[in-house]
């Protein structure tokens, strides 16, 4: 069993801060992060006040009332303490400041460890660390509760202008003045990354950094066109099992040659390209370079059919889907020699016994080999069937194939997580029923590999499993 090589971890740093050292509004970008709507932190703040104004009603209903008659004179501070209703109301007064410490200090603890209110987590926001996208501290959150008492002072108005100054964010994150004091940002989880699933976040941070293999531009057709006047797209060709292009015989009544038309798709769920949807991780969409959020650049996505679609030339689709399917391992078809011109006959010689016939050398396979990178840095050149796990043990499925360890502190990897095999069309990855599942990312698409089945994942995918990626290069 063979250890792919680990690069230890520095000192924990602050990732996504500009030349200046300020956090980068790309990096919440690329990661999938989402401000928070307006709309919704209104309502946020609603509910929590409301909530507050409950906890004040002891008070209220029961020693307020005493309060205001001893307020107009209808009794003395004497009759005010004899009153009946006096001990009752001094209780209830009690109850209401304890309920209040207790919903202050509750509320306080949960937005300071984990950016949540009873308001927040019913509306589906968070507030965050601007920098860390952590949570945001306990003394941030009384800090930032204080500069809003004190708006306050002004009433209606101080409120009204610290709220409306996220409006004028320059960091267009939609951060007021209250925000930027205590360093704290209010990010939307309900259609964005929820930077407090730590599995998650591990994953995005590590799938924006990632490099993004360039794709090739697009060749013109060589295919025979399937229309008068049409030129179709170039696709490259495939061979069949016995070496030869050329026309053949269907394999079933009233099917036709397939000359020059487009073959059938290749079974795999990672050859869709979709866009990238909003709150998802982008892959390769940040380095530490960028100072604003810039789009994305449209080469970085690749651009094509939505599917893997090849020409073949004279052979069924079924013969094709065939071919590209064969294992790697396969031998090389060789041409039959020409058969040589009889001679003329001539009378053995006893003396002379014909020499015995000379073995033919083996056919040896074509070497396929990728390259691996793990996140890390760690490097392996796979040539053969390799099986991947914290700890794995051969698969019955792949015989003598080899074992490779990927250390991983989370668990997130499994025993015997998933196994590769170096084709043609690039490495066959294969799911071997584990826990967290394996995914190929393409063009800022994550599609999984169902557990027990296989896909082709080409120079250029990342392969996810777990908490761990791995981006297969050209070896």
């Amino acid at each position: 069993m063979s250890t792919i090589w680990e690069v230890d971890d520095a000192d924990e740093e602050i990732e996504g801060l500009d030349a200046a050292g300020r956090p980068d509004p790309a990096y919440a970008v690329a990661l999938g992060l989402i401000p928070a709507p307006y709309g919704r932190r209104s309502l946020g703040v609603a509910i929590d006040v409301v909530i507050y104004l409950i906890v004040q009603i002891p008070f209220w209903a029961f020693a307020v009332p005493l309060l205001l008659m001893y307020a107009r004179g209808d009794i003395t501070l004497y009759g005010l303490v004899t009153h009946p209703n006096f001990v009752f109301a001094a209780i209830m007064a009690g109850v209401t400041m304890l309920l209040t410490l207790a919903l202050l200090i509750v509320q306080g603890a949960f937005q300071g460890r984990m950016g949540v209110t009873i308001g927040k987590g019913f509306v589906g926001i968070r507030s965050v660390n601007a920098a860390r996208f952590g949570r945001p501290g306990f003394w941030r959150i009384v800090l930032r509760t204080l500069i809003v008492s004190a708006s306050n002072i002004v009433p209606l108005i101080g409120p009204a202008l610290l709220f409306l100054s996220a409006l004028r964010d320059p960091e267009h994150r939609g951060r007021a003045w209250h925000d930027h004091a205590s360093h704290v940002w209010l990010i939307d989880v309900k259609n964005g990354l929820d930077p407090f699933d730590g599995k998650r976040m591990r994953i995005a941070r590590k799938v924006v950094k990632v490099e993004v293999a360039p794709q090739a531009h697009a060749l013109p057709s060589l295919a025979t066109a399937e229309s008068a006047g049409v030129q179709p797209e170039y696709r490259p060709a495939h061979s069949v099992s016995a070496g030869v292009l050329g026309v053949a015989k269907p394999r079933r009544a009233g099917q036709g040659d397939s000359v020059g038309i487009v073959a059938q798709h290749l079974a795999s769920p990672t050859t869709g390209l979709a866009s990238e949807k909003a709150g998802a991780a982008v892959v390769g969409g940040y380095r530490g370079d960028r100072s604003s959020a810039a789009a994305r650049p449209a080469s970085a996505v690749p651009s094509g059919p939505s599917q893997d679609q090849r020409v073949v030339l004279g052979v069924p689709a079924e013969i094709a889907s065939d071919s590209v399917a064969r294992r790697s391992d396969a031998p090389v078809p060789q041409p039959a020699s020409p058969a040589q011109p009889a001679s003329p006959a001539q009378p053995a010689s006893p003396a002379q016994p014909a020499p015995p016939a000379q073995p033919a050398p083996p056919v040896r396979p074509r070497q396929i080999a990728v390259r691996l990178t793990l996140d890390t840095g760690g490097e392996l050149v796979l040539s053969d069937p390799t099986v991947f796990g914290r700890r794995p043990e051969q698969n019955a499925e792949y015989g003598q194939a080899q074992c490779a360890a990927v250390p991983d502190d989370t668990r997130s990897v499994s025993k015997t997580h998933f196994a590769l095999r170096p084709v043609t069309a690039g490495v066959e990855v294969t799911d071997l029923g584990s826990t967290n599942g394996t995914f190929i990312v393409r063009g800022g698409v994550e599609n999984q590999v169902a557990p027990g089945a296989s896909a082709i994942a080409v120079v250029g995918d990342v392969v996810r499993f777990g908490d761990r990626l791995m981006t297969i290069g050209a070896a």
